[in-house]
């Protein structure tokens, strides 16, 4: 009977998933150097042992394992980044969100689910870098960060307010709409300034969004009848 004898990539595995098993940060440079091996199995491996030892410093190498060529690699990436849950890693897979469209669905959803899941940690930066995907992303991404301001709620209000001094027009109509889905009191003035917005579709989205809003909007819809601006008039009127 022949003797069994490991193969080299498969020993760096089990080396890999060993390191994991013992969840020291001590192993983190060399899991690191792991996650770049040229086998598939051995950079799961590794990328696995770095959600388990829960450093900082892997979220590049995560970052980037999320497009590897190997699916297998990619969802254990995903799970070590929820794992870790650094908030530095919101951005970056907002793009990767942005970028898989039209790919695996099952891949999209789950860089959806941890998006969330960072901003919803507790921990702080969350709603910054949720801001920053909607000044400089546009399409998926933004849409994402948007669905999950939404769901912060009233955390998320004065943030979204700072974007409506955005030159440009889509990222206010965005922040716009994300204030109109998270309502409430606190959302009635910036969607009645946005009344006075250059942009028809910002105009028209804080008009609609006030408009629901009912006996809240009122005060502020009456303030700004003193507008001397035709449109905001008009448009002040519609609401009430």
């Amino acid at each position: 009977m022949l003797a069994w004898k490991p193969t080299p990539s498969l020993a760096r595995q089990a080396a890999a998933s060993a390191l994991g098993q013992i969840g020291d940060a001590q192993a983190t440079q060399a899991l690191l150097r792991a996650g770049k091996d040229d086998s598939p199995e051995v950079r799961r491996a590794a990328i696995e042992a770095l959600g388990r030892v829960g450093d900082g410093m892997a979220i590049e190498v995560l970052v980037n394992a999320l497009k590897d060529r190997y699916p297998e690699v990619r969802y254990e990436a995903i799970k070590a980044i929820g794992e870790i849950g650094d908030v530095r890693a919101i951005k970056p897979l907002a793009a990767v969100y942005r970028d898989s469209q039209g790919n695996d669905d099952k891949f999209i959803l789950a860089i959806a689910r941890t998006v969330e899941v960072l901003a919803t940690n507790g921990k702080p930066g969350a709603l910054e870098a949720l801001i920053a995907v909607v000044q400089e992303y546009d399409g998926a991404a933004r849409s994402l960060a948007g669905r999950v301001l939404v769901k912060l709620g009233s955390a998320a209000i004065e943030p979204l307010c700072s974007l409506l001094n955005s030159s440009d027009s889509t990222v206010r109509y965005a922040a716009v709409q994300a204030l109109g889905k998270i309502g409430g009191v606190q959302a009635v003035r910036p969607l009645s300034i946005a009344l006075m917005d250059s942009d028809y579709q910002v105009y028209a989205s804080a008009l609609e969004s006030l408009a629901q809003m009912g006996e809240a909007a009122i005060d502020p819809l009456v303030d700004l009848l003193d507008q001397p601006g035709e449109k905001e008039r008009m448009g002040v009127c519609a609401g009430l």
